[in-house]
């Protein structure tokens, strides 16, 4: 119920953006709704948001939708007016926001002319990768190595500046790793908590009010708290951590800092009311630990450093935050920290790599590891023959087809399997061989296989 909604916000002290449905065509409806959140939740509410997506409302090609396929601004612009003036109706004091809008849209320019002085915020979702993508090679691949890579323009840039450009503030209200629900063994990863870190920092710097993690409290790829089944309650992901790490860093104003570096690694500054400088520093390169020299003035003597550190960066559990873990009530205090001195407003610190380079690949080679001695490399020609093993590494889902099961229309055809669809999971194709010999045994048990 909203009530319970509200008691659990207050309990964790978080401010709500509650949104009203747009989609059902209803204005009383979703005023009435406002209304009621406005009256037991008006503390803790940034504002009320109406639709979600609309721009993805009309019917499309891939997309089955709620609206024509001529939907578009206008026909928007109509029945968003028709929603405010009715929870306005309901009480002139209820903030607004809007348009939360997707990439790839020219709406944000138009909203703001016709609703920059009725909204008290405005929002929009972004993604930095595409958990569906399956080519490697394209810019929106779901990977570690994406993630932690350069950062390509994104949209929502474009969009806070036509927002704070005519004075209204601007929210990223949705996000995450990857859109589609996020990739195991990376949205559920550390290295979403390193992308978050960077990600809450480039927001703060470009003038962005906050940040919005899209999840869920089921269990799922990217929600910075899940359920666990094992111990039958809530624990936080990794990219919780990012979340926890930046509400300690970010606490002042952002100051300018200059880097000097050719790693993937990033810095920023911040300086609290309380006089303390706190720098952060986030090492994304795969290949290379740093040491980092900091100068940062005369004026500080001593420092502390506080580490947010995991196995590996692929790792999904294991993460601390100066050396401790959340506590099952959701609390946390620091546990290790190191003393930092500071000499002429100069000191070093070190980094460890968050590298997967330590991981050993065993790769059977059939010359030897064989139950056919038929198929077996004579050991003895290797006095007289040079023997050249080459491995070549490839995206696992480029080595072999499955039949497509739900593609009745096309008999079943041959596809190239993405993993992140449940029914083409790897382990559903591995089975036993009938058999180690390639003969006429094996050929005739294949089809029970097919």
């Amino acid at each position: 119920s909203v009530d319970a909604f509200f008691d659990f916000a207050r309990a964790a002290g978080w401010k709500i953006i509650y949104g009203v449905n747009l989609g059902a065509k209803d204005p009383a409806m979703a005023a009435d709704e406002a209304a009621y959140a406005w009256q037991v939740g008006a503390k803790e509410i940034i504002a009320i948001e109406i639709g979600n997506e609309p721009n993805l409302y009309p019917k499309g090609p891939k997309r089955e939708g709620i609206r024509p396929n001529n939907w578009r601004y206008p026909q928007y612009k109509e029945e968003f007016t028709a929603v405010y003036d009715a929870i306005k109706a309901k009480d002139a004091k209820i903030p607004i926001t809007g348009p939360a809008v997707t990439k790839s849209t020219n709406w944000m320019p138009l909203f703001m002319a016709d609703f920059k002085d009725r909204i008290a915020l405005a929002t929009s979702h972004v993604y930095h990768l595409s958990a569906p993508e399956a080519d490697p090679k394209a810019q929106r691949f779901t990977s570690v190595e994406k993630l932690l890579g350069e950062k390509y323009p994104d949209d929502w840039i474009i969009k806070l500046k036509d927002a704070t450009s005519v004075g209204v503030p601007y929210r990223v209200g949705e996000c995450n790793t990857a859109s589609g629900g996020g990739k195991r063994g990376v949205s559920n990863a550390f290295v979403s908590a390193l992308w978050a870190i960077d990600f809450m920092f480039d927001v703060a710097q470009a003038g962005g009010q906050g940040v919005n993690f899209h999840g869920s409290f089921t269990s799922n790829n990217y929600s910075p708290i899940v359920f666990d089944k094992k111990s039958s309650r809530y624990v936080p992901a990794p990219m919780y951590y990012g979340m926890l790490f930046f509400s300690r860093a970010a606490q002042g104003r952002l100051v300018a800092t200059e880097l000097k570096t050719d790693a993937n690694f990033v810095t920023h500054s911040v300086l609290g009311a309380d006089g303390k400088l706190r720098v952060t520093l986030v090492n994304k390169d795969l290949t290379k630990p740093i040491a980092a020299s900091l100068a940062v003035g005369g004026k500080f003597a001593k420092g502390q450093v506080l580490r947010l550190t995991a196995p590996s960066i692929d790792a999904t559990e294991g993460v601390t935050f100066a050396g401790a873990t959340v506590n099952a009530d959701g609390t946390w205090a620091p546990k290790t920290t190191e003393a930092l001195t500071l000499s002429v407003g100069t000191a070093t610190v070190t980094q460890s790599e968050p590298s997967i380079r330590g991981r050993t690949l065993y790769i059977p080679l059939n010359a030897w590891f064989t139950l056919d001695s038929r198929c077996a490399f004579p050991l003895i020609s290797l006095q007289y023959n040079e023997l050249t093993i080459t491995v070549t590494l490839r995206p696992i889902q480029e080595l072999f087809q499955v039949r497509d099961v739900t593609d009745t229309a096309n008999d079943y055809p041959y596809i190239r399997p993405d993993f992140n669809n449940e029914a083409y999971r790897m382990y559903r194709f591995l089975q036993t061989p009938p058999d180690v010999r390639i003969d006429s045994v094996y050929q005739s048990l294949m089809g029970v296989y097919e």
